[in-house]
């Protein structure tokens, strides 16, 4: 014990005290229009990014590091530098500083803590605002404002705010905060579990950012958009929209173009778009106010979620094998597949045509010429408010329940096997063993109606 306590005396005495060093750097770059800047190197900084009319590059950069040792402290001081190179066509800044870690170990670590290393970068710089800038900061601070040459961002787990910056190409920002105010340009973005706001941009929008939680509203033009397990909002986008990302929710208002999505197993909030896709197998769907142009109709694809759509001009293309669907108010065709699902219809202003099987439908307040549907083991009930002029059902397993205004002219043929038959048309009725059969013409129109159940009963009534 008195040996252990020497030692432990001993190395009290003999640890070294750590103290802050510090070290300002300054450069004075000149520039013309025509050269390309590229400031690389800072690392773990705050820098606050500035421009200005002066042809030059200005850089003041404050360099505080405390450390385990102090020969190394003292050794990193001295290593600090901003190289510069330079063309006619390009001025590189480089911050350089010494890479290697702190030496040392061994016994006497145990009692003086290990080996550490603390640094802290700050500065600014002044860039000319009609150059083209390209810059790697990263673990930092960036605020850009008013540039008007083109902007590359590149890094990682930056805090960055580019404002009424006119020709932003890229942005790198993987876990970190971007946000754009106010800008332009041709903007591909990308980032990894991280933050993205876009307020108002001028140009074309491409985010590839999974994990993330995105923003964007008032783009001029196109935005296409990649994620994967967040949240995305897009509002105000002036040309097409594409969303790709899987396990999201996802937002879209006033769409002036088409929105395509393809999502998994999330929720999609759709209002004011002029075309809609959707690919989204295990998803609740909602879309309101969607008008889509002639010979592109809005097309939904999914597996075992649930749609619902409300006042869409155009034809729908829905395939949705264990989805439910609800559509109101459409000005348009509806072509329609499914199993094993419940299907709500009302005010349809254009021809109906289903496949399916194992459905419930209700359909109410159709505006149907043409209606041609096929169902199993489910009831199907029709409230027609116009006068069809084709009207098939093959319903088996399931009952058929239709009522109509008067004035239909054509042929009628009800046939249930297995079933019964009500119907105030005025044609002829008969029944054959547990089976019955209606056949006959109404005045001297063209129409067909053809109903035909088995195990099920048939009613077709005029209002």
């Amino acid at each position: 014990m008195k040996i252990f306590a020497a030692v432990v005396s001993l190395a009290l005495v003999a640890a070294p005290s750590a103290t802050d060093q510090t070290r300002d750097l300054e450069h004075h770059s000149p520039t013309t229009p025509a050269q390309r800047i590229e400031i690389r190197g800072l690392s773990g900084s705050e820098i606050e990014f500035k421009s200005w009319d002066k042809d030059e590059v200005a850089m003041t950069i404050h360099v505080r590091i405390s450390s385990s040792d102090q020969e190394y402290e003292e050794e990193y001081v001295r290593s600090l530098k901003i190289r510069e190179t330079k063309s006619e066509s390009k001025l590189l800044l480089e911050f350089v500083e010494l890479r290697r870690g702190v030496g040392g170990g061994g016994f006497w670590r145990i009692f003086t803590g290990g080996n550490y290393i603390r640094k802290e970068i700050r500065g600014e710089v002044f860039v000319p605002r009609s150059n083209a800038l390209t810059t790697d900061i990263s673990y930092g601070s960036i605020a850009l404002e008013s540039m008007k040459g083109e902007l590359r961002i590149l890094g990682k787990n930056n805090s960055l705010s580019l404002k009424e910056c006119s020709n932003v190409r890229t942005v790198e920002n993987d876990y970190g905060e971007s946000l754009l105010q106010s800008c332009g340009g041709n903007l591909k973005l990308k980032g990894t579990s991280s933050n993205v706001k876009i307020e108002s941009f001028a140009g074309p929008v491409d985010i590839d950012a999974r994990y993330s939680t995105i923003v964007v509203g008032n783009i001029s033009q196109s935005a296409t958009i990649k994620s994967q397990s967040g949240r995305i909002t897009a509002e105000s986008i002036g040309g097409d929209l594409t969303i790709q990302s899987d396990y999201t929710t996802i937002a879209a208002t006033a769409v002036k173009g088409n929105l395509s999505v393809g999502t998994k197993s999330g929720s999609l909030r759709v209002k004011g778009v002029q075309g809609l896709t959707i690919e989204a197998p295990y998803t609740t769907v909602e879309a309101t106010d969607v008008s889509s142009p002639a010979g592109r109709p809005v097309s939904f694809s999914g597996q075992s979620g649930s749609l619902a759509l409300e006042n869409v001009k155009g034809d729908l293309l829905l395939d949705g094998p264990y989805s439910n669907m609800d559509l109101k108010n459409i000005q348009g065709s509806v072509d329609l597949q499914s199993k094993s699902s419940r299907i709500t219809a009302e005010e349809i202003s254009g021809d109906w045509k289903s496949k399916t099987e194992y459905t419930t439908l209700r359909l109410r307040a159709l505006r149907s010429k043409n209606v041609r549907i096929t169902n199993k083991s489910n009831d199907i009930r029709i409230d027609l408010m116009t006068v069809p002029g084709e009207l098939t059902i093959r319903n088996d397993y399931g009952g058929v329940e239709v009522t109509m205004p008067k004035g239909f002219a054509g042929e009628v043929s009800l046939d249930a096997e297995y079933g019964s038959i009500d119907t105030d048309f005025p044609i002829r009725s008969r029944k054959t063993g547990s089976s019955a059969y209606a056949i006959g013409t109404v005045g001297s129109g063209t129409g067909t109606i053809t109903i035909e159940t088995k195990s099920a009963g048939i009613s077709l009534t005029q209002r």
